[in-house]
């Protein structure tokens, strides 16, 4: 018979002994030593007949020292279970006892560090990934794509929008114009806008448009600008910046914007 099954007889034996009907705790103990005689006993012999066998002879004498804990009849009345405890860490059975070694809950306490750190750089990632230079992300994406469309540097369309609308998509003014880029209705109609309130149609046909100007005004930005604000029809009409209060402001403050 192997080791394992005598070992697992004997345990038989004595569970069947303590849960005869008759049988109280005086013969629970008897029992008990009973069974902790023949491990003993079976033990010297499976140290004697293992030769130099140091490592099988030292795990079943620790194996046999769990059992006899096991099995003591106190151990109820603790809450506690002895066996589990008497085990090596290694085992990884320590907290099912209830209690960790002072290695597991280094671990524990190190799996928890990591976890939490991990959180907060993933929500970094998220807060970059949603501003990009405290621009939301959507509008960002919709202002790149603009100026690769048209050849429209990034940070004029950046200004203007700004300057017009401060970046709220939804943004319309007592004359009309709405939106990021503050398009007037036939302006937005003329440039296939369907929808005026969506940033990437607004900021694509706004920045269409102020192409068109910066075309007409051999790239100069601060005519294109004027154009934009008072209209193509004024800048001509005065030959350049009109002189409305309005316009001037508008023109000085974006090109500050860009210094």
């Amino acid at each position: 018979m192997s080791t394992i099954s005598q070992i697992a007889s004997l345990m038989e034996l004595e569970a069947l002994q303590s849960l005869s009907p008759g049988s109280n705790a005086a013969q629970t103990g008897n029992s008990t030593s009973l069974f902790q005689e023949m491990l003993s006993s079976f033990m010297e012999n499976a140290t004697a007949s293992g030769g130099s066998g140091k490592d099988a002879s030292g795990s079943l004498s620790a194996l046999a020292a769990a059992f006899n804990l096991a099995f003591n009849p106190f151990s109820s009345l603790t809450g506690e279970n002895p066996a589990l405890d008497a085990l090596p860490a290694s085992t990884g059975f320590g907290t099912l006892s209830g209690k960790e070694t002072p290695a597991a809950a280094q671990t524990g306490t190190a799996a928890l560090s990591a976890s939490a750190q991990s959180s907060a750089s993933e929500s970094t990632q998220t807060t970059a990934a949603s501003v990009s230079g405290g621009i939301p992300a959507k509008i960002s994406q919709a202002i790149q794509q603009a100026s690769a469309k048209y050849g429209v540097p990034e940070k004029l369309i950046q200004a203007v929008i700004k300057q017009e609308s401060g970046y709220r998509p939804d943004a319309v003014s007592p004359a009309g114009a709405a939106g990021l880029m503050q398009l007037m209705p036939e302006t937005a109609a003329s440039l296939g806008v369907s929808n005026v309130l969506d940033p990437e149609q607004n900021v694509d046909a706004g920045t269409k448009y102020l192409k068109s100007l910066l075309g007409k005004y051999d790239h100069n930005a601060r005519l294109a600008l004027a154009a934009y604000n008072a209209g193509p029809g004024n800048v001509d009409r005065y030959g350049g910046i009109p002189p409305f209060k309005e316009t001037q402001q508008y023109v000085s403050s974006i090109m500050n914007h860009l210094a």
